[in-house]
C-alpha cells in the first residue's frame, strides 16, 4: 500500500528513493515502540497533559540540537512567523500527541494504531482537495490495501476462529 501510494504521480515519475523508504521504516518503528512503550507504562494514572508535555519537551530538545548541529537554526523573525510556528506546533504537535495518549490511555495501544491507519487517508484526501496533488488509480489503491491490511488485522482473531471451526467440521 506505501509502495503504491509513493508511487502515485509523484513528481519524479514515482520513484521510491531506498534511503526514505529506510527513514519511513524506522520512523514507523519508533512509533509503534512509543505507543507501545505508552501502554506498559501504565500511564493511566498520569495526566495525559502531564505526558504531553514532558514527551514535547524533551522532543524540543532533541530538535534544537539537531538544528545547531546540522546548521539549520534560523531565529524567528517576524509576528507571522511567530504566529505561524505557534499554530504548527499547537495542532500538529501538541493537540496530536495529546489526543493520541487519551486514546492509548482509554482503548490501548493496539486499538490506537489500528486507528491511525486513518492518517494516510485523509494526508491523501487533503492532498488532492487542497494541494492539487494528483488523484490516480496507484493512490486509491495503495489507500484500499492500507485498509485492507489493517481490516485483516482487526478481524484476525474473528476469521482464525471460523477458519478453525470450519476445519474441525463443527
Amino acid at each position: 500500500g506505501v509502495a503504491l501510494l509513493g508511487s502515485g504521480g509523484g513528481d519524479d515519475g514515482g520513484s521510491l528513493d531506498p534511503l526514505g523508504v529506510g527513514l519511513l521504516l524506522a520512523s514507523a518503528l519508533c512509533n509503534a515502540l512509543y505507543i507501545s512503550g505508552l501502554h506498559v507504562a501504565r500511564i493511566h494514572s498520569i495526566s495525559g497533559l502531564s505526558i504531553t508535555f514532558w514527551v514535547l519537551f524533551f522532543g524540543t530538545g532533541v530538535s534544537l540540537i539537531n538544528a545547531l548541529i546540522s546548521g539549520t537554526f534560523e531565529i524567528i523573525g517576524t509576528w507571522e512567523q511567530l504566529a505561524l510556528s505557534l499554530l504548527l506546533a499547537i495542532i500538529t504537535a501538541v493537540i496530536s500527541n495529546l489526543t493520541l495518549i487519551l486514546a492509548i490511555q482509554r482503548i490501548g495501544s493496539t486499538l490506537a494504531s489500528i486507528l491511525g491507519v486513518g492518517e494516510p487517508l485523509t494526508a491523501v484526501t487533503v492532498g488532492i482537495l487542497v494541494f492539487d496533488e494528483p488523484a490516480t488509480f496507484a493512490v486509491f489503491s495503495g489507500v484500499a490495501v492500507i485498509c485492507a491490511a489493517v481490516v485483516l488485522v482487526m478481524t484476525g482473531p474473528q476469521i482464525q476462529a471460523w477458519l478453525q471451526k470450519r476445519k474441525h467440521g463443527e
